[in-house]
């Protein structure tokens, strides 16, 4: 009788010191204590690092499955608590962005709040956040209901990128793939921004990286803006050409880029012509003999040209064989070599071979 007294004043002893000291802390082993322990700025490092080390032993254990029990038992009972701890408490970056590891190693759609929260980046603070959240919404499957907020937010992010900062080059990459990898057209906008700037504060391979993403796109809205960017260039560098990555976001829409670039090929776009222009200028300023060679009605009709045969659609078969007998030895020649390219009848054939002959 008296040993069982003394075991219970033990155990309100211990009960009663818990709640004097503030409570009894999780164990290290229990990722639904730790979770909770998030919310104490004083245990929060610990109880991230002890989360980190759980996921990654389960996630070992289980050989990669995200879809093993183990995985899917600390998603429920971590991801409520990761979620509210991150955007409650953005004064602590440095554990935050710890939280954000975890969830792009979850992979949890769960999470998608505090992602969005992560990608509002602060200079100097959180880029890093935003890098590992765009990279984290590419492996996560976005509920329908919130794949609009989703690519805002994303857009938004790329949109604020000005800088030619390391961190800067780290966060239009991510953004720019996040965007196509959400695959929803709604990013079309933001990418043409991206695709068409000349500016010194952008390298010029984030054009072209955004371009690509274009292609992925299929967004007929793009036919204008891509038309045009046949024949943008770098401002440092004009040898760097947009042209290829262009023709591929414009062969990635397909029908809809026909009449437009049958319009070009006839000269008929005037933005096309002022920029061939233009490039043919910044080639004169570094090599003058070069410039002297070049003809903007040539570089105008090289593209249309190039595009129209890999588009390959026999309704251009008519405007490349007349583009066959133009004046300029180089555009016949494009002409002819873009005509092998189109879906053509035993007849077009014939027509081919003559313009190849001549």
């Amino acid at each position: 009788m008296r040993k069982r007294t003394r075991t219970g004043v033990l155990i309100v002893a211990v009960t009663v010191g818990c709640a004097v000291l503030g409570g009894c802390h999780a164990d290290e082993n229990d990722p639904k204590g730790l979770a909770e322990e998030l919310a104490d700025p004083v245990r929060r490092e610990w109880a991230i690092g002890h989360l980190q080390r759980i996921f990654g032993q389960r996630l070992g254990e289980a050989k990669g499955n995200r879809e093993a029990a183990p995985i899917v038992e600390f998603n429920e009972v971590t991801h409520q608590h990761l979620t509210k701890v991150y955007i409650e408490h953005p004064e602590d970056s440095s554990n935050g962005y710890r939280i954000v590891q975890l969830m792009s190693e979850m992979r949890d759609p769960r999470t998608l709040p505090a992602l969005l929260e992560a990608l509002k980046w602060r200079t100097e603070v959180s880029e890093n956040h935003a890098i590992a959240a765009a990279k984290t919404l590419r492996q996560i499957e976005i509920p329908d209901e919130k794949r609009a907020a989703v690519v805002e937010a994303v857009a938004g992010s790329l949109s604020r990128v000005d800088g030619k900062r390391g961190a800067d080059n780290r966060m239009r990459k991510a953004f720019i793939e996040a965007l196509g990898d959400l695959g929803d057209q709604r990013a079309t906008k933001v990418l043409i921004e991206v695709a068409t700037r000349q500016d010194e504060a952008q390298n010029f391979l984030f054009n072209l990286l955004a371009a690509r993403q274009l292609a992925r796109l299929r967004d007929p809205a793009a036919i204008e803006p891509m038309i045009r960017a046949l024949y943008l260039f770098a401002p440092n560098n004009p040898a760097m050409r947009m042209n290829d990555a262009a023709s591929s976001v414009l062969v990635a829409i397909g029908r809809p880029a026909l009449a437009p670039l049958l319009e070009l090929l006839k000269g008929n776009n005037k933005a096309a012509n002022k920029i061939a222009a233009q490039y043919i200028a910044a080639i004169r300023e570094r090599d003058p003999n070069a410039a002297a060679t070049m003809d903007a009605g040539a570089i105008v009709g090289y593209e249309a040209t190039f595009t129209l045969g890999k588009l390959g659609y026999r309704e251009a078969m008519d405007a490349l064989l007349a583009e066959t007998k133009v004046k300029h030895e180089g555009r016949r020649n494009a002409a002819a070599i873009a005509l092998v390219s189109l879906n053509r009848s035993d007849a077009d054939t014939a027509k081919v071979v003559g313009a190849i002959k001549r």
